[in-house]
């Protein structure tokens, strides 16, 4: 019972019923690009080096 309520509030979240989660999501989603944009940098200065 308590499985299917988690669930069912997980969905919710997913769909996007809150704003503070899809505020949370970008807010990761630019985390991940700025690290990515770092190893690429950090690879390109060893390349030429």
């Amino acid at each position: 019972m308590n499985k299917e309520k988690e669930i069912r509030r997980l969905e919710e979240l997913i769909k996007g019923e809150n704003p503070a989660f899809h505020r949370w999501i970008s807010k990761v989603k630019r985390e991940i690009e700025k690290l990515k944009n770092e190893q690429v940098r950090k690879s390109n200065r060893q390349f030429y080096l």
